[in-house]
């Protein structure tokens, strides 16, 4: 019979470093700031199929690794006040002139038990999440967008 390993968030540790950010931003693991879970959605289909017009299938293969990272996490959050700080700092930068650094994150989401790695460079923020006002605190769900998100 296979051993099953217990599975726990507390188990999956996330690090987003930025050269605007004050320092890496982290979450998951020891540091509980109020994450409720993690998405990872790959963005390029790589095989492909067409019908031809006499009937042939023709396979392709569509290069390229972006994806997003999604974050979901309480509106009352510490990670929801770091990414919004770190968010309106690109921003600033961007409405000035300056775009160099809108894509200049990295970002790391490791699972100590399976040893899964996802790694995502050339990273922003897609947008300010939505935010509800209710008689609870609402969950927000951060996008990051990664120009390549590899999978390990």
């Amino acid at each position: 019979m296979a051993q099953l390993t217990t599975y726990s968030a507390k188990n999956v540790n996330f690090c987003l470093q930025h050269p605007l950010a004050a320092g890496p931003i982290q979450a998951a693991g020891v540091f509980a700031k109020g994450v409720n879970s993690y998405s990872i959605r790959m963005g390029v289909e790589h095989a492909n199929l067409q019908v031809a017009a006499d009937g042939a299938i023709v396979p392709s293969w569509t290069p390229g690794e972006w994806g997003d990272i999604e974050i979901s996490m309480y509106q009352t959050s510490t990670l929801h006040q770091e990414f919004l700080a770190l968010y309106n700092a690109v921003k600033a930068a961007a409405d000035a002139g300056d775009t160099s650094r809108a894509f200049a994150g990295t970002v790391v989401l490791l699972n100590v038990v399976d040893g899964s790695v996802h790694t995502g460079t050339g990273v922003s923020f897609q947008k300010v999440p939505d935010k509800a006002y209710g008689a609870q605190s609402a969950v927000l769900n951060w996008v990051l967008r990664c120009a390549n998100l590899e999978n390990e």
